[in-house]
């Protein structure tokens, strides 16, 4: 299977009879022209925001640097497993605290291997259409046993329509 890396701690939880039978490794790749594998990964990320507009510009910077820092992220990551298990292993962007969880070290490889070729998708607005109209393309091809490419083809008009709704609001078409 291939699967985000947080469900593996929730299926050695929920299988514990096939424990040792299974593992955690990168995802498949593609062999290029020149011999190497192409295993890149997208990843979806989070963040902090300070609004501009914010009364307190200080104490939000302040708390912000607080919550992002290794030694907090590695304590509330510890404090979570600690009460909910295993299966709550936190699922932090701070390196440094990621290095120090309770990984296995044959674990902790696999994961910092495949972070070296995770890639973002970069966002639009009103990209969210596109995830969303491949969803219901395929679930669309399923019910019917309809042709694929007609199917999911037939979406694309309310993508860019969505997409132009989005950068008229946030006015990206400068006239």
């Amino acid at each position: 299977a291939i699967e985000e890396y947080t469900s593996y701690n929730t299926l050695r939880l929920a299988a514990p009879e096939i424990d040792g039978q299974w593992g955690m490794t990168t995802i498949p790749g593609t062999r290029g022209q020149d011999g190497s594998v192409n295993s890149t990964a997208l990843v979806a990320v989070s963040g902090c925001v300070l609004m501009s507009t914010g009364k307190n510009q200080e104490a939000g910077w302040k708390f912000m640097k607080w919550y992002t820092d290794a030694d907090t992220q590695y304590e509330f990551g510890s404090r979570l497993e600690g009460v909910m298990g295993v299966g709550a292993r936190y699922n932090t962007a701070n390196l440094e605290a990621f290095e120090r969880l309770p990984w296995q070290p044959w674990e902790k490889r696999a994961l910092f291997k495949q972070m070296q070729t995770l890639t973002g998708l970069e966002q639009v607005p009103g990209g969210y259409m596109s995830g969303r109209s491949v969803s219901f393309a395929m679930n669309t091809t399923y019910n019917t046993n309809g042709d694929a490419r007609k199917v999911l083809l037939s979406y694309v008009d309310r993508i860019n329509q969505e997409i132009e709704i989005k950068r008229a609001e946030f006015g990206l078409d400068a006239k």
